[in-house]
C-alpha cells in the first residue's frame, strides 16, 4: 500500500477507519485526512494519492458523491467507498470501486479490501515500468517488431503492435482486437493506450475507437465518415476529427 486519503463526512468516521487500520497492520506511505466538501480546494492533494476511501451518507448517492466518483475515475484512482448499508452501488461498477463496506466497518472486510487494493496498486506500478521501457525503445527498431504488454486480470499479454486492429473502450476497462481474431480485455481505459500507441500507426477516431491505420481495408465518405476495419468492423469518424484523420493519408 501507497499513499491513501481519507475523504470523510464526519471526525467520528475517520477515527473509527484509523482504528481498524491499526488492528490490520497494513504498511501505508502516508494516511491523509480531508473533508468531503473541502475535496476540490485540495484537489492536487488529491491527485497524488494511490488510494481514496470514500464515506457517503445517504443510501442513494448525491450528484456531489456521484461526480467525484467521476473524477476520481478519469484519474485511475481505486476507490473504497464506505457507507450505510443498502447504499445503492450497482450503478457504480464503471468507476475503480474496489469494494463498497458498510458502517461500521469489520475488520475482516476491510482488510480483504485493502489487499486487493494493494494487488491492484502494484500492478499499475509495474505496468508503468513497462510503459517507460515502451517510451525509452519508442525510437529503436522497426515497429513492426515491437510488443506491448498489456495487463489483464491474469496477469499480461505480449502483443505486437501490428497485430492490433484496434481498440475499444469499456469503462475502466479497455478490448483489444488483433489479427488473430483475439479479443483481449485490458485493465486499463482507452486513454492510456492512445497516449502510449505510436501516433503515425493509431488513431482515436472516436471517443470509444482506437484503431490501427495500417488495418483500414476502405473509409466512405459521410458527415464524419465511417471506416471498415480488416475485421470486418464498421466504425464512425467523429466529425471533429475527420480532417485530423483524412490528414494522415495525403
Amino acid at each position: 500500500m501507497q499513499k491513501v486519503i481519507i475523504l470523510y463526512q464526519t471526525k467520528s468516521q475517520v477515527s473509527a477507519l484509523k482504528k481498524q487500520w491499526q488492528e490490520s497492520l497494513l504498511v501505508t506511505d502516508s494516511i491523509l485526512e480531508l473533508p468531503i466538501a473541502n475535496t476540490s480546494k485540495k484537489w492536487s492533494v488529491v491527485q497524488k494519492m494511490d488510494l481514496v476511501v470514500v464515506f457517503v451518507v445517504q443510501a442513494k448517492l448525491t450528484k456531489k458523491e456521484t461526480d467525484l466518483l467521476e473524477r476520481l475515475h478519469a484519474l485511475d484512482k481505486d476507490v473504497i467507498l464506505i457507507g450505510k448499508k443498502g447504499t445503492e452501488v450497482s450503478h457504480l461498477l464503471r468507476f475503480n470501486i474496489i469494494d463498497f463496506l458498510p458502517f461500521p466497518v469489520v475488520s475482516s472486510d476491510f482488510l480483504a479490501a485493502c489487499n486487493r487494493a494493494a494487488v491492484r496498486i502494484g500492478r499499475k506500478q509495474l505496468y508503468k515500468q513497462w510503459l517507460q521501457t515502451m517510451n525509452q525503445q519508442q525510437n529503436h527498431g522497426h515497429t513492426n517488431n515491437r510488443k506491448i504488454a498489456v495487463p489483464t486480470v491474469e496477469g499480461f499479454v505480449f502483443i505486437k503492435l501490428e497485430e492490433i486492429v484496434r481498440c475499444e473502450a469499456n469503462g475502466a476497462y479497455t478490448y483489444l482486437f488483433t489479427s488473430k481474431k483475439d479479443k483481449i480485455i485490458a485493465s486499463r481505459n482507452i486513454k492510456e493506450y492512445e497516449d502510449i500507441l505510436p501516433k503515425d500507426m493509431f488513431f482515436r477516431i472516436h471517443n470509444s475507437h482506437l484503431i490501427n491505420v495500417h488495418r483500414i481495408l476502405k473509409y466512405s465518405k459521410g458527415r464524419g465518415g465511417t471506416v471498415t476495419m480488416e475485421d470486418g468492423t464498421q466504425i464512425e469518424v467523429a466529425s471533429r476529427r475527420r480532417s485530423q484523420f483524412l490528414n494522415m493519408f495525403q
